[in-house]
């Protein structure tokens, strides 16, 4: 029976791999890459909006495009019928270890197969649940950094996290990684680095645990997932690829020469994920693959952002503060969202008409699945004020913060991605994204789905 770790790299385009490839020959992900399997995926879906990760790794992960899945954002209802591939792995018999992972929560209900061995649930999750019980305190720790540092990334440390970093280190953080975490957060402290570079130690602690875990479970699959790239594409494309633009960047030549070094920093962090990876992988006989639901590119509408933004801190206190019903759930989401539950679809839709007619235009997107519904809003706000209902209240009151914006999002999301494989596998340059969940279930000798498109013909 083979084996696999996957290693799911939201957003990793070829652009950003062959550039990477051409600077460092040398690196782990580069060779992967030649020496393996390298696989550009399309995914192509007729969707109510632009391409988003909650909705491309459910309709990679799937198998199947949005249309059945129905699964837009982090909070949608996930359907039994279309299993994620890990899950289908699990029901044929195999051992699962997911640290991450997208979708993999709530744990009860979406791991509750004895078979999936270890979970870390994703960033998204309403609690620290996690298995075994020993990576809760990590999972509280995780959680309460990702939520910190939603759209502009900080450090705010509480007394909690020294009870978070023992459980780190216990369940297998290196004393290596642990040097280098301090020195990354002695230079953001001190402003030598970009403090959005943080992302990047969150990704090395979490990298260390899924190893560890791997060695001590011995999964026959065992996923992880890492943000930390895409968040340094959004944010510096620009920095990277100016030639995107033409004469129309409108960044200076010194804000680009600042922020130079922020996508090849994280990089440089994936590479000693993969080269870590690789070497475990080589030593007990499993096939490393690398994913990526979709790409990035450069965004031409780049410059149109304010330099403030409101953000959403407290859910129920914002949901009083405009008057708004109850939900009986508020679900983690990605800034500038809202994801709440109700109690049934039309209590779902009364809260929409309310919150629409109440805030106007800041609502700029409202999307509701069954009883849950997710908005998208983007409110006036000034240094020290945010407009709600056409009156200026206090952050306190509303249960927002201000954040200062100072690099906008220059890359935006596209439909190519990537599969790359360390062994010769024989697939084409070019794939259905759909075809991804097959071909990895098949990786593990699992037969595809009923739902799955075919493969046979990728064969060479």
């Amino acid at each position: 029976m083979s084996r696999a770790i996957v290693l799911e790299v939201n957003e990793l385009p070829r652009q950003v791999l062959e550039w990477w490839g051409s600077r460092n020959p040398d690196s782990p992900l580069w060779n992967l890459a030649t020496n393996g399997t390298v696989t550009e995926t399309i995914l192509d879906e007729q969707l109510p909006r632009d391409l988003y990760p909650s909705q491309s790794w459910a309709s990679v992960g799937m198998g199947v495009p949005w249309e059945k899945h129905r699964v837009f954002w982090y909070g949608d209802p996930k359907p039994a019928e279309f299993p994620f591939y890990w899950q289908a792995a699990a029901a044929a018999g195999r051992t699962v270890g997911l640290v991450g992972v997208l979708h993999s929560s709530p744990l009860s209900v979406q791991c509750p197969n004895d078979n999936i061995v270890f979970a870390v649930p994703d960033c998204f999750a309403a609690d620290d649940r996690a298995r075994p019980a020993t990576l809760s305190t990590l999972q509280q720790l995780n959680l309460r950094l990702s939520r910190q540092s939603a759209r502009v990334a900080s450090v705010k440390p509480s007394l909690s996290d020294a009870t978070g970093v023992l459980s780190f280190a216990k369940n297998g953080v290196r004393p290596a990684t642990f040097a280098q975490l301090g020195q990354l957060t002695a230079n953001v402290v001190t402003r030598r680095w970009n403090k959005e570079r943080l992302r990047v130690g969150q990704a090395l602690l979490l990298a260390d645990v899924f190893e560890r875990q791997i060695r001590t479970l011995d999964p026959d699959l065992a996923v992880f997932f890492t943000n930390h790239i895409a968040s340094a594409m959004h944010r510096y494309w620009a920095a990277t690829f100016p030639e995107d633009w033409g004469d129309e960047l409108p960044y200076t030549a010194d804000w680009r020469a600042e922020h130079e070094g922020e996508l090849p920093f994280a990089m440089a962090s994936l590479d000693q994920i993969v080269g870590r990876l690789v070497t475990l992988a080589d030593a007990t006989d499993r096939e490393v693959l690398v994913v990526s639901s979709m790409g990035q590119k450069a965004d031409l509408t780049l410059g149109t952002e304010d330099d403030r933004q409101a953000v959403v801190r407290d859910e129920r206190v914002f949901l009083e503060a405009c008057g708004a019903p109850a939900p009986v759930e508020v679900h983690s989401a990605m800034v500038p969202q809202l994801t709440l539950t109700y109690d049934n679809p039309a209590a779902a839709a009364e809260a929409e008409n309310h919150l629409v007619t109440h805030l106007g235009p800041a609502i700029s997107e409202t999307m509701q699945s069954g009883s849950t519904l997710t908005l998208t809003y983007s409110l006036s706000c000034r240094s020290h004020e945010v407009q709600i209902g056409g009156k200026w209240l206090t952050p306190d009151e509303v249960g927002v913060s201000i954040e200062v914006i100072t690099d906008h999002r220059s890359g935006r999301h596209s439909e190519q991605g990537l599969l790359l494989s360390s062994r010769p596998t024989g697939w084409p340059a070019e794939i259905d994204a759909f075809q991804v969940a097959p071909l990895l279930l098949e990786q593990l000798d699992v037969a595809p789905l009923s739902h799955h498109h075919e493969i046979s013909s990728l064969r060479a």
